[in-house]
């Protein structure tokens, strides 16, 4: 149990999501999820769904589930681009930057990373999600991606080279109905 909270301390959950259970979602649901979690090796978890639909819920509850046997990161694709560029950029880290702001992102257990396809601005910023997607995908680290937009739509805001990683050994899953916050 110290083990699961010391993770979950880790995990970057938002405190409104801190109680996040998959029990909050529907049979089929936790089916699917448990089926990620149970995977062994490479493995990628696509959740796509309007806004409001419980992507973010559903994150972070994944989150709780596997920070029960490994470590795990939830973040945004904005904060993580942000961290990443900003060791990028700081020149004391000028020669060491691939390794030293996207270790985080690269080798926790499970990297979930939401609004994914949200914000591109530079090919910088995409080149350092294909290094933390590639360093993913061939130290076969699962990573759960939660996106607002059509798969097809956000494979090509991600790139070829990201959406070819993921797609290898993706499982998906589309949330609908009206939005929780309503």
């Amino acid at each position: 149990m110290e083990a699961h909270e010391g993770r979950l301390n880790h995990a970057n959950i938002p405190k409104r999501f801190i109680g996040a259970r998959l029990s909050d979602f529907n049979n089929q649901i936790i089916k699917d999820i448990e089926k990620f979690i149970t995977h062994t090796g490479w493995a990628s978890l696509l959740v796509l769904g309007p806004v409001g639909t419980g992507k973010t819920h559903l994150g972070c509850a994944i989150a709780y589930e596997i920070a029960k046997t490994k470590t795990v990161l939830y973040t945004t694709l904005y904060a993580m681009s942000q961290k990443v560029m900003a060791d990028m950029n700081d020149n004391s880290k000028k020669e060491t930057y691939r390794y030293k702001g996207a270790e985080i992102f690269q080798k926790v257990g499970v990297l979930i990373i939401d609004e994914m396809g949200r914000s591109f601005t530079t090919d910088a910023e995409k080149n350092r999600l294909f290094d933390i997607i590639n360093y993913r995908y061939e130290n076969l680290l699962p990573t759960v991606i939660l996106a607002n937009k059509g798969k097809d739509e956000l494979f090509h805001s991600i790139g070829e080279g990201v959406a070819d990683r993921l797609r290898e050994s993706m499982q998906g899953l589309v949330l609908t109905g009206k939005s929780w916050r309503k």
